[in-house]
């Protein structure tokens, strides 16, 4: 398949990780593990393309304080050097299943904006979309075997992350919907 948004190329990319105060109480390290994930799909399929590492998003997004959100795109890629910001805003991160609250589903969704920025660049989305991944996979049993938060959400990530590094390259699928490397 076509990959949704092919213009990343070599350029420098900071994938930057928003999550509200309620879901930083529950799981501080989410921005993190997400955009960590992120990179790591992302470098696997777009070796052109350079990363800002995700330490220095987090120390960047620690050291500003809120200052951060209310910062223009073109600012944050100014203080990060890259051509390309990646914003993922969490909505949803919970291992709680919709059906029954007792029983264990992670879910990771996020709307998912892609900015160029750097010379010439626009602070309107050139790409966006809305992401949702679930561990396990909807129409699969609820994990009963997988009871740590974080085992369920390390699951999650990784399809998540997938999902969003598609997007940006061409890829094959097999016939359950997954890209064949």
């Amino acid at each position: 398949m076509k990959a949704e948004y092919n213009r990343i190329a070599d350029r420098k990319v900071a994938v930057i990780v928003w999550a509200d105060r309620p879901t930083q109480d529950l799981y501080p390290r989410a921005p993190r593990r997400v955009a960590d994930k992120v990179v790591y799909q992302m470098k696997r399929n777009l070796p052109d393309a350079e990363f800002v590492p995700a330490r220095k998003v987090e120390k960047f997004q620690r050291s500003s304080g809120l200052d951060w959100e209310s910062m223009s795109n073109t600012e944050i890629a100014e203080e990060l050097k890259c051509d390309l910001v990646l914003r993922i805003d969490l909505f949803e991160y919970t291992t709680r299943a919709v059906e029954t609250r007792e029983l264990r589903r992670s879910r990771i969704g996020a709307s998912v904006s892609l900015y160029e920025v750097g010379l010439g660049g626009r602070e309107h989305a050139v790409y966006s979309t809305e992401i949702t991944a679930t561990y396990p996979p909807e129409g699969e049993p609820i994990a009963a075997d997988i009871d740590d938060e974080e085992d369920l959400l390390e699951l999650a990530g990784e399809q998540f992350a997938h999902l969003v590094a598609i997007r940006f390259y061409d890829h094959k699928e097999s016939l359950r919907g997954r890209n064949v490397e």
